[in-house]
């Protein structure tokens, strides 16, 4: 006889190790393409910084340059010399000369002494010192995005070399000045930005420099490895399908169909006693079915009564407030027939109240509709803690209902009063910070009046709440026929 083998056996054990390899080779492939990855990223983030450092010598050198050939311009001397006309030699030849390059912002004469040679309003602000210091390179960011490099060299006698006869002070943006003389292919230019504002000196402005290399230049390879993953995950996938489909067809669907023909040679022979004379089935399961097939009257019985038990429970839960599992409308109108039923043989004191809290929906909106139900939970742990005899209903989301029955209609206000207070007033411990506050409407038959004036009571109820709800005086509102 051939073995029988668990189903939940087999199932377990298979998926495990299916499971096992497929998060193997998936961790393992991550784990690589996660480390070319970082490898990658630091590679061009050491290039871009290359790039950015070889890019600021360049600037400085071309600019430092170009200050050389401004000393030696013979305008620049005969200003120096004769600055009577600098003014309009400054607004008008020097602008129209090839000296002044497009990437320039400002440029100055200074006397010997460093001092400007004429002070001239410029409609735009004024970059360059009136006064020459000690630092011949640096920064100037006087606003957001607006940095100008700013530089000077001092102009030497043709007569004397040795004899200082002023400055040449010069500012361009700085931005303009690295793209005039630079490409850039690991520096992402667009975002390269200074950290903070003001001077900023010569050699600070490397550590001043902030900056992000362009997206990773190695994609092409990154993207091959995705490729590569995509195809082994296909491979896995699709072999692990012709596994699955394998074993479900050996061990599932052969069992299965042998059980399906075993009960079709039942039908057909329904008087006819059978005894299983065929070869068992692999799977124990699919065996142990056949022979309990016989006692399916008694797994039908069974099935009924679970059946009526769950009809029983669903009626249950359609008559009870899924939050606060005490009656809902539903509920409340089964409880209110059958008390005017009782009313009309046994006439009794019955009052029909109706509590709702202030802002409820305002509460909603602040707080959420999780912390208001735990809100109403509260109130009726606390109305049930105090009144557990009394039948309590939720019919709105913010209106609850009790049914008092024989009670002294003289201290009915009273005990209005005492339900409103064992509710209290702050429910902090549920994040609901302000005092929330309740009204009460109520109507009532002493049980002198007859069942029409009972079946009013709801409406009555619903009245006097209104009446509760925009009362400036009291909270409690009590229906009276006189009014």
């Amino acid at each position: 006889m051939k073995p029988s083998f668990a189903a939940k056996t087999l199932l377990i054990s298979f998926i495990s190790v299916g499971l096992a390899l497929v998060l193997i080779t998936n961790a393992s492939l991550y784990y690589q393409g996660l480390n070319i990855q970082q490898q990658v990223e630091k590679q061009v983030t050491i290039k871009a910084k290359n790039e950015l450092q070889q890019a600021l010598e360049t600037s400085f050198r071309q600019n430092r340059l170009e200050l050389d050939q401004l000393t030696k311009w013979d305008d620049i001397h005969q200003q120096l010399h004769q600055p009577s006309y600098y003014y309009y030699w400054h607004q008008q030849r020097l602008k129209q000369s090839g000296y002044f390059k497009p990437h320039y912002y400002q440029l100055e004469l200074y006397d010997s002494q460093g001092t400007k040679l004429v002070a001239i309003n410029h409609v735009r602000p004024n970059v360059l010192p009136d006064q020459i210091t000690e630092a011949n390179h640096y920064i100037l960011a006087p606003f957001i995005n607006q940095e100008y490099y700013v530089s000077h060299q001092a102009i030497y006698s043709r007569v004397n070399p040795e004899e200082i006869i002023g400055y040449v002070a010069l500012a361009v943006n700085f931005h303009q000045l690295l793209a005039q003389h630079n490409q850039f292919f690991y520096l992402d230019f667009k975002n390269l930005y200074l950290n903070r504002s003001g001077i900023i000196g010569f050699d600070e402005i490397s550590e001043a420099l902030v900056y992000r290399p362009v997206s990773n230049p190695v994609s092409d390879q990154l993207w091959e490895l995705i490729e590569q993953f995509v195809i082994i995950f296909t491979l896995i996938s699709l072999t692990a399908a012709l596994i699955v489909f394998g074993f479900i067809q050996t061990f599932f669907l052969r069992p299965l169909s042998k059980v399906g023909q075993y009960l079709q040679h039942l039908r057909l022979n329904p008087n006819q006693q059978i005894s299983d004379t065929s070869a068992p089935i692999l799977l124990k399961e699919c065996q142990e079915l056949k022979g309990q097939l016989g006692e399916y009257h008694n797994a039908l019985l069974a099935s009924q009564n679970q059946l009526k038990k769950s009809n029983q429970q669903l009626e249950h839960l359609s008559l009870s407030d899924p939050t606060t599992k005490i009656g809902n409308q539903r509920a409340l109108d089964q409880y209110w027939q059958t008390s005017l039923e009782m009313q009309s043989l046994s006439p009794k004191p019955v009052a029909y109240l109706m509590l709702s809290c202030e802002n409820f929906r305002d509460m909603v909106y602040q707080y959420g509709f999780q912390v208001t139900e735990a809100l109403v939970k509260q109130w009726v742990a606390r109305l049930k803690e105090h009144n557990s005899s009394t039948p309590l209903f939720r019919i709105s989301p913010d209106t609850l209902v009790m049914i008092l029955v024989d009670f002294d209609p003289q201290t009915l206000e009273q005990q209005a009063h005492t339900i409103i207070e064992q509710l209290g007033t702050t429910y902090s411990d549920i994040g609901i910070q302000h005092a929330v506050l309740f009204r009460l409407g109520i109507s009532y038959v002493n049980g002198k009046q007859d069942s029409l004036a009972m079946k009013r009571l709801p409406k009555q109820a619903d009245f006097a709440l209104y009446r509760a709800m925009h009362s400036e005086t009291s909270r409690v509102y009590i229906f009276s026929e006189n009014q």
